[in-house]
């Protein structure tokens, strides 16, 4: 039997190998699970009555803004309401 690199499972043809697309799939959501203790750092940080910058979370945090709107994202997909002010940052609702 062949051994398909990617997934190190025993394939006989390309036909059983996981397509592209499960890859990809499968990459995305490792990427959130390792996500998760930032995006609960970052709830920890925010509070209702004043904004918090991303770019301040994101220098506490030591990750970049980007992965600072990832994290908030996260938290939103949870069911947390977050206020996004332009220019301000963020703020639970």
């Amino acid at each position: 039997m062949k051994t398909h690199p990617v997934t190190r499972g025993p394939h006989t043809n390309r036909d059983e190998r996981p397509s592209k697309r499960a890859l990809v799939q499968a990459s995305r959501l490792a990427a959130r699970e390792a996500l998760r203790p930032l995006s609960f750092e970052v709830l920890r940080r925010l509070n209702a009555s004043t904004f918090t910058s991303g770019a301040a979370l994101a220098r506490a945090l030591a990750v970049s803004r980007s992965t600072v709107w990832l994290a908030v994202r996260a938290i939103e997909g949870a069911g947390v309401a977050v206020a996004r002010g332009r220019g301000r940052g963020y703020r639970l609702v």
